[in-house]
């Protein structure tokens, strides 16, 4: 009787792990780091006005929302954790 073993069963039986909220918190600073990045691209590469203006908008909106992460990380007082710097800083602008 020959017995076959399936690596990826396990990976169907096995729930994933839920993030705890400081994770997501911190996921969320990610994200909108990265889209501080994309804007910014966008806004350099931009030669039509109105696209820049567009640009300028994005990127003020994504501040406030980066402002109001970092405000909400501070209250629920998480710190140490490795945020990715901003487009064109060489450390995180705001630490943890």
């Amino acid at each position: 009787m020959a017995i076959t073993l399936n690596p990826f069963a396990r990976a169907f039986t096995t729930p994933p792990a839920e993030k705890t909220p400081a994770e997501s918190l911190l996921d969320d600073i990610r994200a909108v780091c990265r889209a501080m990045d994309a804007a910014h691209a966008r806004f350099e590469m931009e030669q039509d006005e109105d696209l820049v203006e567009a640009a300028i908008y994005e990127l003020e909106s994504l501040k406030a929302r980066y402002r109001y992460l970092i405000k909400r990380a501070k209250r629920e007082k998480l710190s140490d954790a490795p945020i990715a710097p901003i487009y064109g800083a060489s450390k995180p602008q705001v630490s943890v």
